[in-house]
C-alpha cells in the first residue's frame, strides 16, 4: 500500500505497468507503490508498457484490457526492487519502525540503494531502519 504524503496531487495521473493483468502503479503524492483500492481512485492511468506505445486511460479495467508488450530490460530489475521495499515498508509500518513521513523516505531510499538502485539524494538514516531493511532483505522466505 502507498502512503498518501501530498493529499492535493494523490491519484491525479496514476502511472506504471500492466504486467500479467495485474497494475503495479505509482502516483505523484504518495510513496511506494499503490495497491488494489488505491489503484480505483486514479483519474487517470498511463500505462507504460501497453502495446504501440504509451497509453493513458480512465479507469482500471481500461488499463487491465490494454494489449502488453515486456517491460524494458532496464526497468525490470528496478520494478522488482519498488515492489519489495514497498513490501518492507508496510512491514516496517506494521511493526512501529516508521515514526514520521520522513523515516519512510529514508527506509525507501536505503532500501533502493541496497537494492541496487542509489537515489540522488544521500539521507542520514536511523540505525533501526538501516538494521530492520537489511534483515528484511536477508530473511529466508
Amino acid at each position: 500500500m502507498g502512503l498518501v504524503v501530498d493529499e492535493d496531487r494523490a491519484f491525479s495521473v496514476c502511472h506504471g505497468y500492466n504486467i500479467d493483468h495485474e497494475l503495479l502503479l505509482w502516483s505523484p503524492g504518495v510513496v511506494g507503490a499503490l495497491n488494489d483500492e488505491q489503484e480505483k481512485k486514479c483519474k487517470s492511468i498511463i500505462v507504460e508498457n501497453a502495446k504501440g506505445g504509451i497509453r493513458k486511460f480512465n479507469s482500471v479495467e481500461e488499463a487491465l484490457g490494454v494489449k502488453t508488450v515486456g517491460i524494458p530490460k532496464g526497468h525490470l530489475h528496478q520494478v522488482i526492487a519498488i515492489r519489495q521495499c514497498a513490501g518492507v515498508l508496510d512491514r516496517a509500518e506494521d511493526m512501529g519502525v516508521i515514526k514520521n513521513i520522513d523515516d519512510v523516505f529514508d527506509l525507501m531510499d536505503y532500501c533502493m540503494e541496497k537494492m541496487g538502485h542509489p537515489g540522488t539524494k544521500r539521507r542520514i538514516v536511523r540505525p533501526e531502519i538501516k538494521k530492520f531493511v537489511t534483515e528484511q532483505l536477508t530473511r529466508k522466505l
